[in-house]
């Protein structure tokens, strides 16, 4: 008990000397170590060993996990899946391609909150509710893909989004939609819940961060990318000249019939947003704030900011 205490108090204080100049990014607190040790204790309720040992002092474990965060290495996001990184369904495409794609000159001159919709409307593609109205979302980690150590990285990017929404992992029994997460080529999702068995790509390399792997679980619940917001001309440009010309389509803003932001602004400080060099043939920036203070934080892949929750929440009418 007394090492866990001095591990608990370290923790403490290394979250409360976090470099912190904002309020927008969430930052978990280090009671997430109780929670981990709490929730995946119980071997019997989880037949997933999280550790070699059940002897194992667990709180090590998960102490190491949350602290030593792999850095972020945004090229693997960058594959050649829609915007990158999401693996949509025939009919999805279909859709998407149906309608007059919206460029960077072209606006809505409607007066209702068109341009603000980037999260898929169609509640069909959505995870359901359970009678206390929290989001079930069934997974399983793939162990052949991931050690002990990958997978609490895992979780504690789970325990981030629950923290703050009205979602919650569980591990999968015999459910028959989930997400199966597992070291693929890259990193990338499936945008929102597609029925059955449906991937989540970790590349070990390079995927592993914490905010990269919130990143891809938030396109699971049916987000896609910050930067697309039918209105991101007035926060951002586009420096089109400076993009691969076979990934320009990437930047393409998508379309306000079939997205939404559900009533929030954009967001610098999202999880995601791209980062300035996302797609670049010349290694010059390809998206740059407008205001010149946020170039710096356009990209990150920390943590959760406030608005990604709020945008879950709303989506998903967690509190209503």
């Amino acid at each position: 008990m007394k090492v866990i205490l001095v591990i608990l108090h370290t923790l403490l204080s290394l979250t409360l000397a976090l470099p912190i100049d904002n309020d927008r990014i969430v930052y978990p607190d280090y009671k997430i170590i109780e929670e981990i040790v709490d929730r995946f204790g119980d071997y019997e309720r989880d037949p997933k060993s999280l550790f070699d040992d059940p002897n194992l002092l667990k709180s090590e474990n998960a102490t190491a996990a949350y602290l030593i965060d792999d850095e972020a290495d945004t090229k693997y996001e960058y594959g050649t899946f829609y915007q990158g990184d999401m693996i949509l369904k025939d009919d999805q495409m279909d859709i998407i391609n149906s309608l007059r794609p919206v460029n960077d000159q072209a606006e809505f001159n409607d007066d209702s909150d068109l341009g603000t919709r980037t999260g898929i409307l169609w509640a069909g593609y959505r995870w359901p509710k359970n009678s206390k109205g929290t989001v079930i979302v069934p997974y399983v980690i793939d162990s052949h893909d991931f050690n002990t150590f990958d997978e609490l990285k895992i979780l504690f990017a789970m325990l981030d989004i629950e923290k703050y929404t009205c979602i919650q992992f569980v591990p999968r029994s015999s459910e028959r939609n989930y997400v199966h997460i597992h070291s693929g080529v890259g990193c990338n999702s499936h945008l929102g819940r597609q029925g059955g068995r449906q991937l989540i790509s970790l590349q070990r390399k390079g995927c592993m961060s914490r905010g990269t792997i919130i990143h891809e679980l938030i396109h699971a619940l049916g987000y896609d990318h910050m930067q697309n917001h039918n209105d991101r001309d007035k926060y951002v440009y586009i420096l089109w000249d400076n993009i691969v010309e076979t990934q320009k389509n990437n930047f393409q803003k998508v379309s306000p019939y079939l997205f939404s932001n559900f009533g929030t602004q954009y967001d610098f400080y999202s999880v995601m947003h791209y980062e300035p060099y996302a797609f670049s043939k010349n290694g010059k920036p390809t998206v740059v704030p407008k205001d010149s203070k946020f170039n710096k934080i356009i990209g990150q892949r920390n943590a959760l900011s406030s608005g990604d929750a709020e945008r879950i929440n709303n989506m998903y009418k967690c509190y209503s």
